[in-house]
């Protein structure tokens, strides 16, 4: 939740991670939320909005210097109830793909499918994948970073013999030159329309679209999913739909889709002057707020 105080009011928004450049000293505080005790990570950010995020490490708010302490409490508590909902989401989700002890016994997601690490010492370096064991034969077993690079270096591998002949089959469907490929840990993030396109998308809601998305590019490929939550003025909205537009429901249910959901107002300032060739009811997204929210993205 982005919630602009003081030289930014009204602008709103929402991040599932932290994450970010420029942040600064950060300090560990508690509140108490519908009864409940929340403890929470404040960072003091180079930014112009509180920024609320939720994740397996719990929550991290970001906010600018000039904010106080109370309106920062101010706005968790008008947030109460998605920061419970949330915080209990995230503790009922299965833990995380990669171990955070590089030990025997340690869990760690591979095919979707939860395995057991056991890790041995060996004059050779090798991994191999079972029902149930991730095993890995390493001449430094007991050095958990050694290990760590060897695991995910076979991962990529292992992602590489999946991925590269689907994007080639994909790709031959367009071109008869098969683009190269490089595998990326970058995140995915898919920035949802505002409004339907007569004829195109006549109708679709958010899960339209991501489910479009997917159909092209394969299930589970999304991370992330940016959608408006600002209802623009009703004169606005009386005009797109004079021309068979509507505004883009949000139906997104996070945890039936396996995604991260960023509500957030990232409609542009329609009072602000355009250029002459720009339309002054033009709904679009703001470049520099969804900068701010790809930016906290881990």
């Amino acid at each position: 939740m982005d919630r602009g105080r003081g030289r930014e009011a009204g602008r709103a928004g929402l991040t599932g991670r932290p994450g970010g450049r420029g942040d600064r000293a950060s300090s560990a505080r508690r509140i108490v939320l519908a009864g409940e005790a929340v403890d929470y990570r404040l960072v003091r950010a180079r930014r112009r909005t509180i920024g609320m995020a939720v994740d397996l490490d719990g929550l991290t708010v970001r906010a600018p210097r000039w904010v106080t302490l109370r309106e920062i409490e101010e706005a968790l508590s008008e947030r109460a109830a998605w920061i419970l909902r949330t915080l209990a989401e995230w503790r009922s989700r299965r833990r995380d793909v990669l171990p955070r002890e590089w030990r025997t016994g340690a869990p760690i997601l591979y095919l979707g499918d939860e395995l057991r690490l056991a890790v041995f010492p060996s004059r050779s370096m090798n991994v191999r994948a079972d029902l149930f064991d991730l095993t890995v034969l390493h001449p430094s077993a007991q050095d958990e970073r050694a290990v760590a690079d060897t695991v995910a270096r076979w991962l990529r591998d292992q992602a590489a013999q999946r991925i590269l002949p689907r994007v080639e089959r994909y790709a031959r469907r367009v071109t008869d030159a098969v683009p190269p490929v490089r595998l990326s840990n970058a995140r995915t993030v898919y920035i949802c329309n505002i409004v339907t396109q007569p004829g195109q998308t006549d109708g679709f809601r958010a899960s339209d679209h991501v489910r479009a998305v997917e159909r092209y590019l394969g299930p589970g490929v999304l991370d992330h999913v940016i959608v408006n939550s600002k209802v623009p003025p009703p004169q606005i909205l009386a005009a797109y739909q004079a021309e068979g537009s509507g505004l883009v429901v949000d139906d997104l249910d996070p945890a039936a889709m396996s995604l991260n959901v960023i509500r957030s107002d990232v409609l542009e300032r329609i009072e602000e002057r355009r250029i002459l060739w720009e339309k002054q009811d033009l709904l679009r997204h703001d470049p520099a707020k969804l900068a701010d929210l790809i930016m906290e993205l881990r």
